[in-house]
This record gives structure tokens, sequence and C-alpha cells, in this order.
């Protein structure tokens, strides 16, 4: 499995890498562009829906509405293992700082039965910890909130994408984008 987060507005080759199960030792010294190792544990998700409770005339229990607004929290801690102790120290003490705060996330996981990919977009990086450092190994949990999980248009194939349409606006001076049907871009 391989997670990475692509800040907002940036691209994909600039994606900050958080995990992989594909590195067995991080090697070397500065790690501006996030490092790989073993998702050890957790790779949970718990979702928060909005319901609405709504009084109705004469009656004995209250009426409960989804407001299909979805909130989801995923939880994974990462195992990495480093050639000193010098390097894994320096990863501990500047790796917090260098997660971007917030992008898509991505998760890759390649099987025998092919490739499954999940993005989380606009996902707000709330928290990054070292929660065991043992000589040359240090695990690090990190907690990430977003909204929907959904298949990326990037996956469809080019005839459907000629049915989406890109949106780029400016918020704070952050530029960033969305995705949404035409005919809803058509509307606008």
């Amino acid at each position: 499995m391989k997670i990475t987060l692509t800040p907002t507005g940036g691209l994909a080759v600039n994606a900050f890498l958080l995990a992989d199960d594909a590195v067995s030792l991080v090697v070397g010294a500065t790690f501006t562009a996030g490092a790989g190792g073993q998702i050890r544990e957790g790779f949970v998700n718990k979702q928060k829906r909005a319901v609405q409770k709504s009084p109705l005339v004469r009656a004995a229990y209250l009426l409960n509405i989804p407001r299909y607004n979805l909130e989801n929290r995923l939880v994974f801690t990462v195992q990495r293992s480093f050639q000193t102790v010098e390097n894994c120290v320096a990863f501990i003490a500047f790796h917090p700082d260098s997660v971007p705060m917030q992008g898509e996330l991505t998760v890759r996981e390649q099987s025998t039965t092919g490739l499954i990919a999940r993005y989380l977009p606009n996902a707000v990086v709330e928290s990054v910890e070292c929660t065991r450092h043992i000589g040359l190994a240090c695990d690090f949990q990190y907690i990430t909130l977003g909204r929907c999980i959904r298949l990326s248009t990037s996956e469809l194939p080019a005839g459907a994408q000629a049915f989406y349409q890109k949106f780029i606006f400016c918020i704070g001076g952050v530029q960033t984008y969305v995705w949404l049907p035409a005919y809803i871009g058509a509307a606008v």
C-alpha cells in the first residue's frame, strides 16, 4: 500500500510520501518529500454523518433526516527503519513540520487482482505524532479529515472524462480546483 498527500494546487509529481510498503529501509538524511515505511497498524476509517432531528406535531418521537454531510477520519500508523540513529532522530525532529497541512490524500494498493486507488480530496492533516522510537526505528501516527472518499476522474476512460469539467478557483491566494459533472458546469 502506498499513501501520498498532494498539496492543494500542487501536481501529482510533487506528492508528499506518507507511507509505502515497498520501502523497507529509509535511506538518506533529508526528507522534504516524505519517506516510505510499513503501514504498521490502524488504517481505520471512522465516518460521522450529519442528521437533523425534527419534532413532528403530536408525535411521540423526533423525525431523523439524513443531511448527507459526511466526514471521514482516516487514522494510520507508519513504521520506518533508518540506517543510523542520527537519521532517525533527525526525521523525528523535522518530519511533522514538513507534512503538508492539506491536499488530496491518495491510497493505492497493488495486488495480484489489480490496482485499487481511492482519493480523499481536500484532506486536512489533523495530527502527526511520533508514537514510538526505539533505536533505528520510529512509528508515526497520522490523522486526516476529509469528506467523501472517491475514485479520481483521472481513472476514468478518456471518453468518460468528457462528462466532467475542472473548475479552478482561488481561496486566500491559494489556487485549487474541483471536478464537476459537465452538465452542472453548463448551467453555471
